[in-house]
């Protein structure tokens, strides 16, 4: 329930986020939340739905925070200790999400990160199980 919340409104806010500011500010701390949910949890998780999900709450999260997601993205990969981990981590993660691009009105650009989260969660669940 509070993924889809965070759907809708994150995507609303990111259309028009001149109106949304609050909405915009408000989701800061669910943005670290799921990636670090993603570290912890969904990488150990085989549930399809629950990924999808996730993709989507995170796609309206980076389309509000276009300007600043590296930076956040960065700060919870540190926390793994490898350098090199991280670096690659991070590098797949953002040439999805330049692939993709930000136009979340668009539904085959929500379509199309779904689906490259999801190979990207495979990637790194086979990754993070050889460490």
């Amino acid at each position: 329930m509070g993924f889809k919340i965070i759907i809708e409104l994150g995507f609303q806010a990111a259309i028009e986020p001149a109106k949304n500011e609050e909405v915009i500010k408000a989701f800061q701390p669910f943005f670290r939340t799921i990636f670090e949910f993603i570290f912890l949890e969904l990488v150990k998780n085989n549930d399809y739905y629950l990924r999808d999900i996730v993709a989507l709450a995170l796609y309206s999260l980076l389309c509000c925070y276009q300007n600043t997601y590296k930076e956040q993205v960065l700060e919870v990969l540190h926390l793994m200790g490898n350098y090199e981990a991280e670096q690659a981590i991070a590098r797949e993660f953002f040439e999805i999400v330049e692939a993709v691009g930000f136009q979340c009105s668009v539904n085959q650009n929500r379509l199309a990160f779904k689906k490259r989260f999801s190979d990207f969660i495979h990637k790194l669940h086979t990754l993070l199980s050889l460490r």
